[in-house]
């Protein structure tokens, strides 16, 4: 079976991954970086499916993206994808979209585990051996943890949403992308249409099932730059932890 060291893929930029910008929005691109993954991980002999068969599966760690700009509605984009050295435990994959005239629209890099029926860590090697690595990085990351907010976090003083099924994936997890949203949909709206997100960072610490209820978080720690978080109601055990950087949206400017 042919190994491909990069996965290069097109998307249509479709209304359902548009935003009131009439731009992508950035779950919306994460959602392709996603897809991108997954496709590359199947040709490759390590996807969904074979891991499936030894009841294991992929899950997202941790992510850094930085976005020069945001593709328009009806825009076609290109994403790459290529796998790094991993870890005993950590496998390591760098993304990067890029316009039809190879304009840069976003680079990123992912942490991801594998685990078993029993959520333990499987070695990566002993399950994607022989896969091709490359030496190309395209954000400089490997994970860090992200701090702790200043005060702790008051339960009673947010409103408590929950989790849905239609924000699952197939693994009947949350969907990674349905943190960003909810993050997103805390901020003032008039914030939101004014200003893009240009660097997210995000850990991923628990998983959610739908049924199960959460609030969000959000601590200014200078100008356009947030901590945020999302945690599980009414325990405030921490789901997600992000740090997002905003700049004027181009529309605005």
């Amino acid at each position: 079976m042919e190994r491909p060291l990069y996965g290069r893929y097109e998307y249509p930029i479709s209304s359902y991954l548009a935003d009131l910008k009439q731009q992508a929005s950035l779950p919306g691109l994460l959602l392709l970086l996603q897809e991108s993954a997954w496709r590359h991980a199947e040709e490759g002999g390590f996807g969904w499916k074979s891991l499936s068969a030894k009841d294991c599966f992929w899950v997202l760690s941790a992510l850094k993206a930085e976005i020069v700009a945001y593709p328009a509605w009806n825009d076609t984009i290109r994403v790459e994808t290529w796998s790094r050295e991993p870890g005993n435990f950590t496998a390591y994959r760098h993304f990067e979209m890029i316009a039809a005239d190879g304009t840069k629209f976003l680079s990123a890099a992912s942490v991801w585990l594998i685990l078993n029926k029993n959520k333990r860590p499987q070695k990566i090697a002993e399950l994607r051996d022989g896969f091709p690595l490359s030496d190309r990085i395209a954000v400089d990351f490997t994970s860090r943890k992200l701090p702790k907010f200043s005060a702790a976090p008051v339960a009673d003083n947010r409103a408590p949403k929950t989790a849905t099924y239609g924000d699952t994936d197939v693994n009947g997890h949350v969907n990674n992308t349905c943190y960003l949203q909810w993050v997103i949909d805390a901020f003032p709206l008039d914030y939101i249409v004014t200003h893009d997100i240009c660097e997210i960072e995000i850990n991923y610490l628990k998983e959610s099932l739908p049924g199960r209820r959460y609030f969000t978080e959000i601590e200014e720690r200078s100008p356009d730059e947030y901590l945020c978080g999302v945690l599980g109601y009414p325990d405030c055990g921490e789901l997600a932890k992000m740090n997002l950087k905003f700049k004027k949206a181009i529309h605005y400017q």
